[in-house]
């Protein structure tokens, strides 16, 4: 991970453009998308029912697109104005007292199907794991609107590997505030900015 001990979107910018241009960390580009996740990884998966109906699932397309998991979990994206689409660096980051943690990624896919709709991002130098994780809502034919989030990762460098438990619980915290958030902006929706 990427501390900067300096809040200005000027340090942002630049490192967004150095990041540009780097490569994903990790082989198995896509592979969120695949019913089976790749070995040798940590996996995650979890599912929560958000709501029911059409303007449920209204607003669960756009919020998942517009980054709602992560704003909801305490977290900022740069760009701010950016939706999810395949292709686009983005840095995932957050205030920690005097300094700010940035997560570097890049949206691999997007998907845009009738009943699903979502994407997945991959990580980049610097972010303390390598893998994949995917944000998708669902409406299933019982006409139930599901947030659904799968990762494959593993510790990128030294310090993360000692951390490994660790990792492990604060990643399981993580993905449940991400649940959360997707519940709370299908209840009561917002800006997605």
């Amino acid at each position: 991970m990427i501390i900067l001990l300096r809040h200005g979107q000027g340090d942002l910018a630049r490192l967004y453009e150095q990041l540009r241009v780097e490569a994903l960390t990790y082989g198995d580009v896509g592979a969120t998308a695949t019913p089976d996740l790749p070995s040798g990884y940590h996996h995650v998966s979890s599912r929560r029912i958000i709501g029911r109906g059409p303007a449920d699932w209204a607003t669960a397309r756009q919020a998942v697109l517009n980054w709602a998991p992560h704003r909801g979990a305490g977290f900022a994206i740069y760009p701010p104005h950016v939706t999810a689409n395949g292709g686009e660096t983005v840095l995932v980051t957050r205030r920690l007292g005097l300094a700010s943690l940035v997560i570097p990624c890049r949206v691999v896919y997007r998907t845009d199907e009738v009943g699903r709709v979502g994407f997945a991002y991959g990580t980049l130098p610097g972010h303390p794991e390598e893998g994949e994780e995917s944000f998708h809502v669902v409406r299933t034919a019982e006409d139930e609107v599901i947030i659904d989030i799968r990762a494959f990762s593993r510790p990128a460098d030294q310090l993360a590997k000692l951390g490994g438990p660790l990792g492990r619980l604060v990643q399981g915290a993580v993905t449940d505030r991400y649940l959360d958030a997707m519940e709370q902006a299908v209840k009561r929706p917002s800006s997605p900015r």
